[in-house]
């Protein structure tokens, strides 16, 4: 990945971050670069730190390590001791929806510049035992007998009877993420890389719900948000991480800039892993064929046209309102697309996130309008596109509104990055059609 050419402080510390995308490293060397790029972020700016990792005993080491070489070094001299770290501990370690948005509460601004940073680190974990000179992956000894880690991604690429019998969120939620194309590639894999793979794929989803939330709440405040996203590998001796994704996003004034961004891929046939000099690295492949949503979802324009005029034209005071608002909102975001668009890296790694973060600020706004802007993104399952047609032509109250967008949101994840871009294009495109 090429990195950034600037010689500015600011610009150095990140493109330190950027050229660790896809290196193993110790810890001690990820969490120093971490803290220094949070530090030329936001000079002088009050700090706050999140992180968020599964719940495993062998994450433990993570846990002291964040604290003390990156929370207390960058919090404000407020916040002491074991209270310098909004920590999410979960099953495989999932972002929970609503939780940078409680940090960012939580820490608010102290200095004289009423300025802040957040530093989130979204952290999976893979086991990592070397037997006869090769590493293989997915696997730890764990005092003494050999386990699955992460054992939680372990069970979600096993067909477990269990499963249909008592229901566990934590799978529902990483089923609908995942996506079924994502985990049959991921099962079909070699089993010494399988489990890297699949705890790779899983932060950089993690990663880009961080990026939506970021997007969908902009706050009033200045406040520089680090994203950094990676693999724990438990070894014996000591763990190491695998960096996948660093995001630099400013929030001020209701919008947000993509400052700076680079991340491995989500889609488990472009990494290409290998050892070098004893250490893991690992590449993406940037050429993925992708069916065209312009082709296949093209068809939806006349129908998004038709349901966003009404909603427009609508004689009643709070649709007209909430109308104005979703128009707002993609103003908003077609001008993050347009400069976006000059940096095509950037363009490919958010593509996708700026369209769920767009979906949901929808869903909140003007639900109706949302749910019409969903049959661009359905152009490829008839039967959907067709249930959310009637269901327009119906007229669904606010609330089943949400609740349908919440069903199929996860599925923007399904996306590739050439049909999200496609599928951005297309809504951001009918200017004429939604304001006019």
């Amino acid at each position: 990945m090429p990195s950034i050419e600037s010689s500015s402080p600011q610009h150095s510390a990140l493109s330190e971050l950027h050229r660790q995308v896809g290196f193993e490293l110790a810890l001690d060397a990820y969490h120093g670069g971490l803290r220094r790029g949070a530090q030329a972020a936001a000079r002088g700016a009050a700090g706050g730190a999140v992180l968020v990792t599964c719940s495993d005993e062998f994450q433990g080491e993570l846990r002291n390590a964040f604290e003390r070489d990156v929370a207390r070094p960058l919090c404000s001299g407020s916040i002491v001791g074991p209270r310098s770290i909004f920590a999410l501990s979960n099953m495989a370690g999932r972002l929970e929806t609503g939780a940078l948005e409680l940090a960012q509460q939580h820490f608010a601004a102290r200095n004289a510049s009423n300025e802040r940073v957040i530093v989130v680190a979204i952290m999976a974990h893979c086991g990592a035992v070397l037997s006869k000179g090769d590493w293989t992956y997915g696997r730890v000894d764990r005092f003494g007998v050999t386990s699955s880690c992460c054992s939680v991604l372990t069970r979600l690429l096993e067909h477990d009877d269990e499963f249909d019998a008592v229901r566990h969120p934590w799978r529902e939620q990483l089923n609908a993420f995942f996506g079924p194309e994502r985990l049959e590639a991921l099962r079909g894999l070699d089993g010494s890389w399988r489990l890297l793979a699949t705890a790779i794929t899983h932060a950089v989803l993690q990663g880009e719900s961080g990026v939506a939330e970021v997007l969908r709440g902009p706050t009033q405040v200045s406040t520089h948000v680090l994203i950094a996203c990676g693999v724990v590998l438990n070894r014996v001796g000591g763990d190491s991480v695998l960096p996948v994704a660093i995001h630099h996003l400013h929030a001020r004034g209701g919008e947000v800039e993509l400052i700076h961004g680079a991340s491995l891929r989500s889609t488990p046939g472009a990494l290409h892993i290998e050892h070098v000099a004893g250490r893991l690295v690992v590449r993406s492949d940037e050429h993925t064929e992708s069916v065209s949503a312009r082709r296949a979802q093209g068809a939806q324009r006349g129908e998004l046209a038709a349901q966003t005029r009404a909603l427009r034209t609508s004689t009643d005071a709070l649709t007209a309102a909430r109308a104005k608002l979703a128009d707002e909102e993609l103003d908003s975001a077609r001008r993050q697309v347009e400069k976006l668009r000059s940096r095509p890296q950037a363009w490919r790694v958010y593509a996708r996130p700026v369209l769920r973060g767009l979906m949901q600020t929808l869903g909140v706004v003007a639900p109706e309008f949302g749910l019409a802007a969903m049959l661009v993104q359905s152009g490829h399952d008839a039967v959907r596109a067709q249930r959310l047609r009637k269901l327009l032509e119906r007229g669904p109250s606010s609330a089943e509104a949400r609740q349908t967008l919440q069903q199929i949101e996860a599925e923007i994840q399904q996306l590739g990055h050439r049909d999200a871009q496609e599928v951005l294009d297309l809504l951001l495109e009918e200017r004429e059609a939604l304001l006019s």
